[in-house]
């Protein structure tokens, strides 16, 4: 009896240190695969100057990725408004970004959609541009999420014509890394 309890709790003693070297690990490789964007022409969760909304013209603000894991062969960029007045607004939505191997990269370097060598599939106001925020001014403010990803397959087999759901399923085994920044833009 006596040796069934001590064994009981070796055992748990073990389980204790498994699970705490598991802590450990998870978020020492959490930090390390987390992509860094940053942008000069916001701060993430700050308001949007109107330059790069339909107030204005159509910019789109220029995106800083850093901390690309070494294996990275492509990226893919989800740009979204959940706070859309009937259903998510899809922005922007492409992939096959090359990536040339650098760890880091600038897109929308001019402060426009000028790519040429990427897939991209139609927003929801079905043509394959940026499309501008514009929410309606008796709305409340909206959040946008540039969301990007960080592939380790160089080109995605899919159509021009797919969902958001459908790259996310089709990311899904070869999403290496992954980060957002979010800004804020409300209509006076």
């Amino acid at each position: 009896m006596k040796k069934m309890v001590l064994l009981i709790m070796w055992l748990w003693v073990l389980l204790l240190i498994l699970s705490f070297v598991v802590i450990i690990v998870s978020l020492k490789y959490a930090e390390i695969w987390m992509l860094q964007i940053t942008s000069t022409d916001f701060k993430n969760n700050a308001f949007l100057w109107s330059k790069f909304t339909c107030d204005w013209s159509n910019l789109i603000p220029k995106l800083e990725i850093s901390n690309l894991p070494e294996n990275t062969k492509s990226l893919a960029i989800i740009i979204d408004d959940p706070d859309a007045p009937k259903n998510t607004f899809i922005h922007f939505l492409a992939w096959d970004i090359k990536t040339n191997w650098k760890t880091s990269l600038i897109l929308f370097e001019d402060n426009k959609d000028t790519f040429a060598w990427f897939t991209r599939w139609l927003n929801s106001f079905w043509n394959l541009q940026w499309w501008w925020p514009c929410p309606p001014v008796w709305h409340w403010i909206h959040r946008y999420f540039f969301k990007i990803y960080a592939l380790s397959k160089e080109k995605l087999d899919l159509e021009e014509w797919i969902d958001k759901e459908t790259l996310l399923d089709a990311m899904q085994s070869y999403n290496l890394s992954y980060g957002e920044i979010i800004w804020l833009y409300k209509r006076d």
